[in-house]
């Protein structure tokens, strides 16, 4: 077998999780920038100001989409961050577990 072959498995995971990350990161700003956005608006919906813009509308955007906009990204935000953290259940195991040993011991 040669030296490249065995390489390539831990290439394509380092490369998943590479795209993970890069994409959770995105989600997570642009989930942040739509609750910016939600906060600034006021929501129509009671009928009275709530936001700090005396607006229904943020860069030709109207408040519902916003909020659709923010629940989507959201959800994807948190199925990435959950890959993530499947990727590394193995570390998260062994962080958890000495983080338990050092307690049960004065450590």
């Amino acid at each position: 077998m040669e030296k490249n072959e065995t390489a390539k498995p831990w290439r394509f995971k380092a490369g998943v999780n590479c795209w993970v990350d890069v994409l959770a990161f995105l989600t997570f700003v642009i989930c942040a920038v739509s609750g910016w956005a939600l906060m600034a608006l006021r929501s129509s919906k009671h009928g009275m100001q709530t936001g700090l813009l005396n607006s229904e509308m943020m860069w030709g955007i109207p408040h519902y989409e916003w909020m659709n906009l923010h629940n989507l990204i959201g959800w994807i935000f948190v199925a990435l961050v959950s890959i993530h953290l499947i990727m590394h259940l193995r570390w998260v195991v062994r962080a958890c577990s000495s983080l338990r040993l050092s307690k049960k011991f004065g450590g």
